[in-house]
């Protein structure tokens, strides 16, 4: 019991609020010690909860199974890289899951329990309520079940291993997670997926880093919460007007969801953030609107000019690695097309959009009328 203790102390008072610096202009960023004293780099941006499940119901819609499956394989390619980049432990598998499970549970759910864990047979069950993504519209459930999968495949060296899910109540949720052969005996309902890590950049902690100085009047995440713009507690924060949680990932699930789903990332943008800009259409501004906001959510320094042909420009963008700059950044496209729609004007077009890389750091340019 006292090493449970320490662990939940440790996730919660040590772990969690070294994993995101929200005092940064443009940067959500970790650089912390594990539970194994091991040093770890993050960089972090947060999402809207209702994106997720609006670009499920897109991909159901439109590609069917197929498409939620490789939805699910992006989820568990996630989980993986999650936790190898958190230095996640796989020398007490037992241990691991307790730490893991706290951890978990103070990001993204109000209570995240184990209920059965068999090391021997690589099999566990967890209990969720009110776990992020799924709780909204009784949807987004294939993005974080693949997330569960790809974390406890890596716990166990195992790369077959997968997780399915099964809904007990509204907000309860039971995540089973092993072996195929053992999910197939249970009859329960999962994705198969043959999961193939991608090699981390070198580069990433410098592509990330924020620079030493930061000049021009650009707002933190921690200065927008000091005005009451947002509420943020034990992991979750949540935007007031409309109320909305956003979910914290790292910046890998963005590229691949664009990757696999570029034309859906960007219509789920549009429809999320023209709901934000709607309801905040009455706080004047919406190029210093979207500024503000992305910059604060960790998309990285943003300058919006007003007028009819407007001049969008984010520095120091999150950056997967030396690649990035050839991505079409479908959610930054739609989140602001989204939120100039939202404060009444006509649906902006992009006519041009330009990325470089400038002292290490990700620029992204876009030139919408």
């Amino acid at each position: 019991m006292a090493f449970d203790a320490l662990k939940k102390f440790f996730a919660e008072k040590i772990l969690l609020p070294r994993v995101f610096r929200m005092d940064v202009p443009g940067y959500i960023v970790g650089k912390f010690y594990t539970f194994e004293g091991q040093s770890a780099f993050v960089r972090s941006i947060f999402m809207p909860e209702h994106f997720f499940t609006c670009l499920e119901t897109r991909i159901e819609k439109k590609l069917g199974k197929n498409g939620l499956k490789r939805l699910y394989c992006v989820g568990k390619k996630f989980g993986w890289r999650f936790s190898k980049l958190h230095h996640l432990s796989t020398k007490n598998v037992r241990n691991s899951v307790d730490l893991t499970a706290n951890f978990l549970e103070t990001l993204y759910a109000e209570k995240l329990s184990v209920n059965e864990v068999d090391v021997q047979k690589k099999w566990i069950q967890l209990e969720t309520i009110e776990l992020a993504i799924t709780r909204v519209n009784n949807g987004g459930y294939a993005l974080p079940i693949g997330a569960w999968a790809g974390v406890w495949a890596f716990l166990n060296r195992d790369l077959k291993l997968e997780c399915a899910l099964e809904k007990r109540k509204s907000s309860v949720h039971v995540l089973s997670a092993g072996p195929r052969e053992l999910l197939k005996k249970s009859k329960k309902s999962f994705f198969e997926c043959d999961l193939q890590p991608k090699a981390f950049s070198r580069n990433y902690t410098t592509l990330n880093t924020p620079p030493t100085q930061i000049t021009g009047g650009y707002v933190s995440l921690n200065s927008l919460l000091d005005s009451n713009f947002f509420n943020y507690e034990a992991g979750k924060l949540e935007l007031k007007t409309p109320r909305e949680r956003f979910v914290s990932t790292e910046v890998s699930l963005l590229y691949w969801l664009e990757e696999e789903f570029g034309d859906l990332v960007e219509e789920a943008a549009f429809e999320c953030f023209s709901e934000i800009g709607k309801a905040n259409k009455s706080n004047g501004s919406a190029s210093l609107f979207l500024a503000h906001l992305l910059t604060a959510l960790g998309f990285g320094l943003v300058d919006a000019s007003e007028g009819r042909n407007k001049n969008v420009a984010l520095k120091g963008f999150p950056c997967l690695d030396e690649k990035s700059n050839v991505c079409k950044q479908r959610f930054v496209q739609g989140a602001t097309k989204g939120i100039y729609a939202g404060f009444g004007g006509s649906k902006a077009k992009l006519k041009k959009i330009s990325t470089m890389f400038i002292d290490n750091k990700l620029a992204i340019n876009l030139k919408l009328g």
